[in-house]
């Protein structure tokens, strides 16, 4: 999975604090975000800070806060590149400052703390990382000043995805709070979320607004929208956007923007019944997500005077946990009533002043884009805004570490992700996923030594193959229903899992794991009545030298019996073999000649020609086993 969802607490000694991710390998890009709160719950006013940061040592933040429970509005903002986050406590008063340090090739990263935090405060992230993420990129620069299209560049590469974040003031600290965050894949899948929450003001005058035909946006008090930009495209060293109209000013845009292959943005409403509802227009297996709303129903309207003006939610998941924020100023109050929540746990929630809980939900990636189910359900079919993150494979998704796909009994999920019910791991042609995941690409699974992970899947610990009748799901897998195995012409990819290459199955004693399969013990292999498969052989075929006296004993009866090869020693065939209704001796008899012993001799003649040698008298054929037939000899 190449997005990772976690979270910290600030540590209050302050200098370098690493950052466990538990990847495994070093992550190339981080999302940070947090309010003042040292756990699970609500608080008082507002301070909440959002940054990015690349494995090449850039970051940036926006941070706004608000006091609460006064007669005119305190409200301030401060953005830069001198870190990755902050929690102010006035305008040009900051309780913390951090800054990236390093990312560690485990998978940890470093921060810095400029000013130690007073309190542990929880952070929030979501870190990209793996072969799925090609690059990240944290940058910041101005907005021109001219409408129409603007070439964002210096990204270094060509994104699939972005985050841009703007306050709309000076970089460093300022009066009041102006935040617009926008998210965007597309020319046609891109949202965004604008907020105003206005100082000194006698009612703490608020806007919020949301839309998803821009990716950049400011709402006014007056509720009319401001600086509006469009996404047009992604370019080889960054994007382009198109301003609605000429901004009055330069002000910094603090830009994240990541390369990987499945990323989607869209948006869905709430659904107020509760229970479950899916996500499903990402349409490809998801590994993690970042969510965001005003806790409203969809509409490109400000909102400036309900009692939900002022409210922004911002959260992130993977496909094991998730948690975010809240914060909300509510409009129109004789006092400032401002607040904010820190959530665990929870991909979405909904609240009101000073703390009722408004509608909560899980947000889980699963095959096709998000599951959501809503533990409390909301009041009003509020907007969501989304951007998936794909990934969700059969390496990462399922817990396996490495692109060789190994897995085991106990790798998560790895039974029910392909529609397996049971342990050892019972694969059939119509197991969901098991062709694609293994590499193979027909139906039956045409397994080889080179199909990613299917030694370790089924047990095998060496190529070629080698199975046994224990092999985990081996005899599930290619379609046979006992054990010992019995494999007929029809068992589903049985030529191809043993190393034979013709639909004759031919197999020799070098056909990988032909032994093993069939429960022989050594090379040549020696089939008896208990060799696992051998009683179901249409022919019985002894195709190697008989040695020692040539005794045949305990062989089943075949139709016909074939002995191919030359006997050895004095040609004597002896012992209880069932004669069958022709008998081959294909090869000349050596030593004297002599046909000895009790073997029964068909009603044709047996001509049996010997070739003299210098200083040596031919013999005639004698013994038992031509009883019945008659004699004769020829001499050359």
């Amino acid at each position: 999975m190449p997005v990772k969802y976690g979270r910290f607490a600030a540590a209050t000694a302050g200098g370098t604090q690493t950052i466990v991710t538990g990847v495994g390998e070093a992550i190339k890009g981080v999302i940070v975000y947090g309010v003042m709160l040292t756990g699970a719950s609500y608080g008082s006013g507002y301070n909440f800070s959002v940054g990015a940061a690349d494995g090449a040592g850039n970051d940036w933040h926006l941070a706004v806060g608000s006091d609460d429970n006064i007669a005119t509005s305190n409200t301030y903002s401060y953005g830069g590149t001198d870190g990755l986050g902050r929690h102010l406590t006035a305008e040009s008063t900051y309780d913390c400052i951090f800054s990236v340090g390093a990312f560690e090739s485990d998978g940890d990263f470093t921060i810095t703390w400029g000013d130690a935090p007073s309190s542990a405060w929880e952070f929030h992230y979501l870190a990209f990382w793996g072969s799925d993420v090609q690059n990240c990129a944290a940058r910041t620069l101005n907005n021109s000043t001219s409408s129409g299209n603007q070439a964002i560049t210096g990204v270094g590469f060509q994104g699939t995805w972005g985050m841009l974040v703007q306050a709309a003031q000076t970089a460093g600290s300022n009066s009041g709070t102006r935040l617009s965050i926008g998210m965007a894949a597309s020319s046609t899948q891109r949202a965004m979320l604008g907020f105003v929450n206005a100082d000194a003001t006698a009612d703490g005058t608020v806007g919020v607004g949301q839309r998803t035909d821009n990716i950049l946006g400011f709402a006014s008090s007056s509720g009319t929208w401001s600086r509006l930009a469009d996404f047009v495209s992604w370019g080889a060293d960054g994007l382009t956007i198109n301003h609605a109209a000429a901004p009055p000013s330069a002000r910094p845009m603090h830009l994240f923007v990541v390369k990987m292959d499945d990323v989607w943005v869209g948006s869905f409403s709430a659904d107020t019944a509760g229970g479950a509802q899916s996500v499903s227009g990402p349409a490809f297996p998801a590994s993690g997500f970042l969510a965001l709303s005003r806790d409203q129903v969809s509409a490109s309207t400000i909102d400036t005077s309900s009692a939900n003006a002022g409210k922004v939610s911002l959260f992130a998941g993977d496909e094991t946990d998730s948690g975010g924020v809240w914060i909300s100023q509510d409009d129109g109050a004789a006092t400032m009533e401002t607040n904010m929540r820190n959530v665990r746990s929870k991909g979405m929630t909904f609240s009101d002043w000073p703390a009722t809980t408004d509608g909560e939900a899980t947000f889980t990636p699963d095959a096709t884009g998000i599951a959501v189910a809503w533990t409390d359900a909301p009041t009003r079919a509020s907007e969501v805004i989304l951007s998936v993150f794909g990934g969700g494979g059969p390496t990462e998704h399922l817990g396996a570490t490495a692109s060789t796909y190994t897995f085991s009994a106990t790798t998560a999920g790895v039974r029910e992700s392909f529609g397996a019910t049971a342990t050892p791991i019972a694969f059939t042609a119509t197991t969901a996923g098991a062709r694609e995941a293994f590499g193979a690409t027909a139906t039956p699974i045409a397994f080889t030594a080179t199909t990613a992970g299917v030694r370790t899947a089924f047990g095998a610990t060496a190529t070629p193959i080698t199975f046994t009748a224990t092999t985990a799901g081996f005899k599930e897998a290619f379609g046979a229903t006992a054990t010992p195995i019995v494999f007929t012409a029809t068992t589903a990819g049985f030529k191809t899992a043993a190393g034979a290459t013709a639909s004759t199955y031919t197999f020799s004693a070098t056909t990988a794991g032909f032994k093993e399969a069939f429960g022989a013990a050594a090379l040549p292999i020696v089939f008896s009545a208990t060799t696992a498969g051998a009683v179901t052989a249409t022919a019985q075929v002894l195709a190697g030298d008989i040695t020692g006296d040539g005794t045949l004993t305990g062989a089943l009866e075949s139709v016909p019996l074939d002995l191919a090869a030359a006997l050895t020693g004095d040609g004597t065939l002896t012992g209880n073999a069932v004669l069958a209704s022709s008998q081959s001796l294909s090869a000349a008899l050596t030593g004297d000649g002599t046909l000895t012993g009790n073997a029964s001799m068909p009603s044709f003649p047996l001509i049996i020609t010997v070739r003299s040698r210098p200083g040596v008298r031919p013999r005639r054929a004698t013994g038992s086993a031509f009883g019945g037939g008659r004699e004769r000899s020829r001499v050359r």
